[in-house]
């Protein structure tokens, strides 16, 4: 009788003992879980502070929930200094030295590598929208319109060179119009480009090319995207 109480009693002390390192390993979990929600709380409350700076030259709003992104910095092809900001705030926010109309290149600071994009842009205050996952993506922009002129521009190119032969004189004519359009933007020398490639076993049509961008500002003709030195070598040449 007495060793079946001594059993019963060890029997239930360990009993006890293992339903309190449960309690404890529970208690543990739950004080965790508690610890866990705070943080997070207190990271969304950080990103949601409100920014008392004005919009910039170029703002950035941006999606990342599987990288973290330390800063971003925005700079023109053009070798002009590059701008930082840190992710702070919800938007990124960029004064640049000169008035928007050119390409820029963004580049992502993380632990992971995160490829580069590029962007046309001008206008006033333009947003960028950009989502990153394996790669980063520029969703939207919004305030630009040159932008959206080459979204347009790429569109129509893209329609002509469904059928090249048929469209042949269309499509020279439209990349022609293109640069005399947008005479005053870097951009310019994007369909001159396309034009040039198409065209350059045909001297009349470099020389006709090289006679437009003959007339392009000043200011342009020693941009990084400019032209000149290949169509002049192609017109010497022959």
């Amino acid at each position: 009788m007495i060793n079946f109480k001594k059993k019963m009693n060890l029997e239930f002390l360990l009993y006890f003992n293992i339903f309190g390192k449960n309690m404890q390993i529970m208690k543990n979990l739950f004080i965790l879980l508690i610890i866990v929600v705070t943080l997070q709380s207190c990271q969304k409350e950080t990103k949601n502070i409100n920014d008392p700076r004005p919009l910039g030259d170029i703002n950035i709003v941006l999606d990342s929930p599987k990288h973290k992104i330390d800063s971003i910095a925005v700079f023109s092809v053009n070798n002009e200094k590059k701008v930082f900001d840190s992710t702070k705030y919800d938007t990124l926010k960029f004064n640049m030295s000169k008035p928007l109309n050119d390409i820029y290149k963004i580049e992502f600071f993380s632990e992971k590598h995160i490829t580069p994009v590029q962007v046309w842009l001008d206008g006033e205050h333009p947003i960028i929208d950009i989502s990153i996952d394996r790669f980063a993506k520029i969703e939207k922009v919004s305030n630009s319109p040159l932008n959206k002129h080459i979204k347009d521009y790429s569109k129509q190119l893209e329609e002509l060179y469904k059928d090249p032969e048929a469209n042949n004189e269309k499509i020279d004519k439209f990349l022609l119009e293109e640069i005399e359009e947008n005479s005053n933007s870097p951009f310019a020398f994007a369909p001159a480009e396309v034009y040039y490639y198409k065209n350059q076993e045909n001297q009349q049509k470099i020389r006709k090319l090289d006679s437009i961008l003959d007339k392009l500002p000043a200011e342009l003709k020693t941009h990084k995207l400019n032209l000149y030195n290949n169509v002049n070598k192609t017109i010497q040449k022959n």
